[in-house]
């Protein structure tokens, strides 16, 4: 497959991904915790790169400023669904308590702290809610994460 068919996959299954996810948001009632929609944002973020990518596919330091950045934004979605994953998998993670929503979080305290807020987790982060094939929302997002580092790192390397 040429490299323009490889950044045309990528924009393809992240809309997939994005489109899914929305699906099941508005069909089943699912409501995404904080760190969900950080991944969502990753999810259109790495959409942006490869659409990016795929218009830039024909100057060498197009493509790898596209690669570069969809690399990072993968691991910015590897940490985040990561740390969901954790937060479903530790004995103590119904201590915490979720309390207000992100969009409250962002209009009233500082980036960091909202940051800080989502990493600490609580409740309904750490519920696992629609499961497919044994495998809940967040460990797929991992997986996907995971998958899209993978493609970036080999378009990136399939420059040099």
């Amino acid at each position: 497959m040429n490299i323009r068919g490889l950044y045309f996959f990528g924009l393809i299954a992240v809309s997939l991904l994005l489109g899914a996810g929305y699906y099941l948001e508005v069909t089943t009632g699912l409501t995404p915790c904080p760190l969900c929609l950080f991944q969502r944002g990753l999810f259109l973020l790495l959409g942006v790169f490869f659409l990016l990518g795929l218009f830039l596919s024909s100057k060498r330091v197009g493509r790898a400023f596209s690669n570069f950045f969809l690399m990072l934004t993968a691991i910015g979605g590897i940490v985040f669904s990561g740390r969901q994953v954790f937060l479903q998998h530790a004995a103590n993670s119904a201590a915490h308590e979720c309390g207000v929503s992100l969009q409250y979080m962002l209009h009233v305290l500082p980036l960091r702290e909202v940051i800080q807020n989502v990493f600490a987790g609580g409740v309904t982060c750490a519920e696992r809610g629609w499961i497919f094939l044994s495998l809940d929302m967040a460990e797929w997002a991992l997986l996907s994460f995971i998958g899209f580092l993978l493609l970036g790192g080999y378009l990136f390397l399939r420059d040099l």
